[in-house]
């Protein structure tokens, strides 16, 4: 999940409205609001186990304040649904709460309706939830120990985070605690988040490669909420090691967040930190790989990307290296930043953006009434927002002004001549889908690899209203604009010159077919 919307203190970006066009992910408080603060004023029941739940009468005051908020906020919210498809879709699930429900199985209900929404930005979001809520549905000894990744709906293991050495990398899990793979697989693409019909990162969605306990991602959450362990401390495990024919069945256990993150790096080391997915690595004499894990750089401690760039191409220029790779694989994006400075290397003329795409808005200003459910640090928005600064435009939204977002990119005196490749997958969504989509628009550099997430239609983000239900204190993420192209676009993320799709065989014996293709080019 790393295009979240993480809440980070930044002065700055609470004075404006514009600014970094896919994400700039700040906010000044976390306010923590109980349920008696609110009109509703019903506190929920706990079981004698500590469960906590949650009355119909008040979640549908909840569910109603939500439909509020994302009718009158979100400015994608119609675009892949009529406004009668998104009237239905809260109906339906109004009428099918019961009398009672627990908050885990409010949450996974809810997300399956955020999910019809087909906005990759738009979702529950757990780095903002309400502590105290997330400490109790997931802080738990829960969490999966081995890590994987999903090709076309097949779960291939990577990392191992216990002792037993039966699971080799590249194994294909069969079945969890008993319960197949596709079945896991199917309802967990119901949460799924992506933008329009493109569901390509549904496979990158559900793998598990991040172990930082600082990091949340959906196997992790989801996984527990609709199979929970029921008191087990061990997961079944059914699996196939790469190239045998045995299935075999052994348990694991079940770990806390911060005990797999602990083994993780002890077993693994500094390979599987965030901050290590930046690297320029020269292969040879006429080819050169530059890794770019991650654009949410924001949690890099004195990192300056304008520095590092500069030193890589000043390397890359002064070994004359005539071929340069650029690996996004497993970017989701985060600054847009990041992309605009590499591109400043890239291009030989300057790249006029103005023409690329216009920003929508749905409000000028936030209702007064949902304003104690919200947080954002979108502080015009509260006052309302300049008339200067939009006007009316199509659909029911209005067209924003933001030069800053569409500035042109001037090209650096040393910029790299020679031949470049994207490596790109459906983890590449946000700012990475925009770099993908500028790369193909003007003829930067040869994509390879899967199609990417986003969506050609469009992608929604910039800033967010974070907007939590008071009663059941689940929090969801509203983005606030809708970047448009100019012209017709399909319903599809940014296709591949060249595709390839990793393998078991390749994920089992770390090939890379990505940089085998490259190099294979006479």
């Amino acid at each position: 999940m790393e295009d979240s919307h993480k809440r980070k203190a930044s002065r700055k970006a609470l004075m404006r409205w514009g600014g970094v066009a896919i994400a700039l992910f700040a906010l000044t408080s976390y306010t923590i609001l109980t349920p008696g603060e609110f009109a509703n004023n019903n506190q929920p029941e706990f079981t004698e186990y500590g469960i906590r739940l949650l009355e119909r009468d008040s979640l549908i005051r909840d569910v109603n304040l939500l439909e509020q908020a994302l009718t009158e906020m979100h400015p994608g919210l119609y675009r892949y649904n009529s406004q009668k498809d998104i009237q239905q879709l809260f109906t339906n699930f109004k009428n099918d709460l019961p009398d009672q429900m627990e908050e885990s199985d409010f949450m996974a209900e809810m997300a399956k309706v955020i999910h019809e929404i087909k906005c990759g930005h738009t979702y529950l979001n757990p780095w903002n939830l309400n502590p105290t809520v997330r400490e109790r549905l997931f802080g738990g000894e829960t969490y999966f120990p081995i890590g994987f990744e999903v090709v076309d709906g097949r779960f291939f293991t990577t990392e191992n985070a216990t002792d037993d050495q039966r699971v080799k990398r590249g194994a294909e899990i069969l079945a969890i605690n008993n319960q197949p793979i596709g079945e896991i697989y199917n309802r967990l693409s119901g949460i799924s988040k992506y933008d329009g019909n493109n569901a390509s990162p549904i496979d990158d969605y559900l793998s598990l490669y991040n172990y930082d306990a600082k990091t949340w991602q959906a196997f992790d959450i989801y996984f527990q909420l609709f199979f929970p362990l029921q008191g087990q401390e061990n997961y079944k495990l059914s699996f196939r090691n790469f190239g045998d024919k045995e299935i075999q069945r052994i348990e694991v256990p079940a770990m806390g967040k911060l005990e797999r993150a602990d083994k993780m790096l002890a077993k693994y080391g500094d390979d599987i930190l965030e901050k290590e997915s930046w690297s320029l690595d020269v292969l040879s004499e006429d080819l050169a790989v530059m890794r770019l894990g991650t654009f949410a750089i924001w949690k890099w401690q004195d990192f300056d990307q304008e520095k590092w760039f500069a030193d890589a191409f000043h390397q890359l220029d002064s070994l004359n290296i005539p071929r340069l790779a650029i690996d996004i694989r497993g970017n989701g994006g985060g600054l847009s930043d990041p992309a605009d400075e590499l591109l400043s290397y890239l291009i030989e003329d300057t790249m006029k953006q103005a023409s690329t795409g216009k920003i929508y808005i749905r409000t000028t200003k936030f209702n007064p009434d949902l304003m104690p459910h919200i947080d954002t640090w979108v502080e015009v928005l509260k006052e309302g927002l300049p008339s200067e600064m939009y006007q009316d435009g199509r659909d029911g939204l209005y067209e924003l002004f933001e030069p800053a977002v569409y500035k042109d990119i001037a090209p650096k005196e040393n910029r790299f001549k020679g031949e470049v490749f994207v490596f790109g997958d459906a983890s590449n969504v946000s700012a990475t889908f925009t770099l993908l989509k500028k790369s193909n628009d003007f003829g930067i550099a040869t994509f390879i690899g899967e199609e990417s997430g986003g969506n050609q239609q469009g992608i929604n983000g910039g800033q967010y209203a974070f907007f939590t239900m008071p009663y059941s204190q689940i929090e969801v993420d509203i983005p606030l604009k809708f970047f448009s192209p100019t012209s017709e676009r399909p319903d599809a993320g940014i296709k591949p010159a060249v595709a390839i799709t990793t393998s078991q065989e390749d994920i089992a014996l770390k090939k890379d077919p990505y940089l085998e293709y490259v190099q294979g080019i006479k």
